[in-house]
Order: structure tokens, then sequence, then C-alpha cells
């Protein structure tokens, strides 16, 4: 009897483990699905924000600067802002992320359908722009590079993946001779909290006043 009680217990134990695994499966694939929408939704807003409002005036100015890496389009320096708040991030990381968004849309096609297919995870793709951009590669060398590795993605290990990346990247000279870039490349150009000094009815929360501000 107890035997088959023990035996029962351990069966139970089995179809609860199972099913835990299948709700983490299922997680996983919501977050994926998640992932692309908001990935979406970023490309469609810098569509949306390819340009400024000929009457804006004054110190707030809206400018449009270069959002990504070379072959990418300028977005409205705002963006980052509102996409910051919507998020919960800061200015400069709502900055980076349009400039991966942008990077992997214009820079890597290829690896762009693949992650809209669910095969490849975003935050894989988002290594392999990065190390792109960072080697200072122009537009048709980051899509050679993209030709080359996606096939690659899915089926190796993806520490291997980024070994053939670093590998294929060779910087040109003049990114290696002077101040190369970090491994997360810093958007420089989206300093508009920095340049600009704003109202304080017009800051967000995450906006700390400064003594110039007050004075």
């Amino acid at each position: 009897m107890n035997e088959s009680g023990g035996a029962v217990q351990e069966q139970s134990r089995d179809d609860l483990r199972r099913a835990e695994f299948t709700a983490l499966r299922d997680a996983v694939a919501a977050q994926t699905k998640a992932e692309i929408a908001q990935l979406e939704a970023t490309i469609r807003l810098c569509g949306l924000y390819d340009r400024v409002d000929s009457d804006d005036f004054g110190p707030l100015m809206e400018q449009v600067v270069r959002s990504g890496s070379d072959g990418t389009p300028g977005v409205s320096e705002f963006l980052c802002l509102e996409l910051g708040a919507i998020l919960g991030i800061s200015p400069e990381a709502a900055a980076s992320k349009l400039w991966r968004a942008l990077d992997l849309v214009h820079r890597h096609p290829e690896l762009l359908a693949q992650v809209r297919a669910g095969r490849v995870r975003l935050w894989q793709a988002d290594r392999i722009t990065m190390a792109t951009s960072a080697a200072c590669l122009d537009l048709d060398a980051a899509r050679w590079v993209d030709r080359q590795i996606t096939p690659h993605v899915e089926r190796l290990p993806f520490g291997r993946v980024m070994s053939l990346v670093k590998g294929l990247c060779v910087p040109p000279r003049s990114c290696t001779t002077a101040n190369p870039p970090a491994a997360v490349p810093t958007p420089r150009p989206w300093s508009c909290t920095s340049r600009l000094r704003l109202p304080s009815s017009l800051k967000a929360p995450w906006h700390a006043s400064t003594a110039s501000d007050r004075s």
C-alpha cells in the first residue's frame, strides 16, 4: 500500500513538473511575441518621426538627428523621450533601443526576417547589430556580415555565432587608429536632454533639476 502510494506521489510530481515546463515554454513564447510586437511598433514610430513640424520654434526646436549606424535614416531627437517614458527607461537607453532597431531594419534585413519569424531572439540580434556598429562597418559591409551570419544563428551555439561575427567584423583603419567605439555604441547625437534646458513644466519626471535649471 505504501509502495503504491509512493508511486502515485512520484507520478503526481512528474505531472506537475511537465505542467510547469509547459507553462514556462508558453511564457517564453509569449515574451518572444511581445518583443517582436514592441520592435514593430518602434520601427513604425521611427517612420512617423522622420521629419519635424515646421512651426516649432525657440529653444525647444526639434531636430532630425542621426539615429543609427551608416545607412540608417534620421529620426526626431525627441522620440527617445516619448519612447523612454512609455518603456520606463532613460532617454539614453531609449535612444540605444532606437539605434539597434534601425540598424536591424536597414543593415541586417535577413536577420530581421529571422527575428520576425521567431527563430532568432531580439537580444541575439541586438548583440550582432551592436558588433557591426562598434566595428564601424559601413552599410555594404554590415549587409555582407548579415548574409554570412544569419544562416548560422539558429543552428549554432550563440557564443560560437558571436565569435564568427567578431572574425568577420574587420574595422576600417579610421575606426581602429583613434578612439575605437565601445562594445555598445553610444548614440552621441541623441543629446536632447543635455543640449536643451527644458522649462520645468515640460520636464519629464526622470529629468532631474540642476543648479543651472534653477538659476
